[in-house]
């Protein structure tokens, strides 16, 4: 489940490591990090079925690794940790969401388990959570 500690953990990492973009039409969230560890955390919060990519680098330079969500699960994490993020990170992922929105609808599509989650994290309803995800976004 779900913890708001691993919800802040997720933010402060994202705010310092992460990058926040639209790729072919849809929301990305992206990092590449030398620390294998910390992907992984990452992972294990964000979508444990994901996987790490891996880039092996020449001479003493030394190994990247790589993780990235898109679509729907990428909008539902920026919509939950937007009101962690700073003044630049907050602007970034509003203009990437109200793009998604206007683009295709697709804020709809809200990954259910990141509601459900929310849901019993909060004491809230599943509908609750879902409304409280499409829309937080818009104050800061």
């Amino acid at each position: 489940m779900l913890s708001t500690n691993n919800i802040y953990w997720v933010a402060a990492f994202l705010e310092g490591e992460g990058y926040f973009g639209i790729n072919k039409g849809t929301p990305r969230i992206y990092v590449n990090q030398i620390d294998r560890d910390v992907v992984e955390k990452l992972r294990d919060i964000v979508d444990p079925k994901c996987t790490i990519g891996m880039q092996t680098r020449d001479g003493n330079r030394q190994d990247i690794y790589r993780f990235w969500v898109y679509g729907a699960l990428a909008a539902s994490w920026m919509m939950t940790i937007y009101p962690l993020m700073g003044i630049r990170r907050k602007q970034t992922i509003k203009e990437i969401l109200e793009f998604w929105k206007a683009d295709s609808g697709s804020l709809i599509r809200i990954n259910k388990n990141l509601a459900i989650d929310l849901a019993r994290m909060k004491k809230i309803t599943i509908k609750e959570a879902e409304l409280f995800l499409r829309n937080h976004i818009s104050h800061d």
